[in-house]
């Protein structure tokens, strides 16, 4: 028998140690708090495209987007790859999420976002109001 192992905000719990578990999800929520919300359902691209028989591509394949929200605001669109934003490289879901948290962090207005759409790179803008 193994002891269950769970890993929230890259802090690794073991076992059933429920005041640990209890803290680190207050951290996770309190840290949510701190980052933007993209509106738009978002996967590893290298996974997706594997899974489908594609060529790999590292980035953050998004999915449906919501509307109003801030990836429809900005321009993306289901199929594109967000490669990068700021200049720093996107390799999947959780460089997204931090770099979404240092974009909010920073207080960027019009922060850029590097996407590959139809095998073209195109910077845009996220549209933060």
């Amino acid at each position: 028998m193994g002891v269950p192992v769970t890993i929230i905000n890259n802090e690794v719990i073991i076992g059933f140690d429920q005041p640990a578990l209890r803290k680190a999800i207050t951290r996770l929520r309190q840290s949510k708090g701190n980052s933007l919300k993209l509106g738009a359902q978002v996967a590893d691209a290298a996974k997706v495209l594997e899974s489908l028989g594609k060529p790999a591509s590292k980035g953050a394949l998004v999915g449906k987007v919501q509307l109003a929200s801030l990836a429809e605001k900005s321009g993306l669109r289901e199929g594109d790859i967000i490669t990068a934003m700021e200049g720093q490289a996107i390799e999947g879901i959780e460089d997204l999420a931090a770099a979404l948290k240092r974009i909010a962090a920073a207080n960027f207005k019009q922060p850029t976002i590097t996407v590959l759409r139809e095998g073209h790179e195109n910077i845009m803008y996220l549209m933060i109001e």
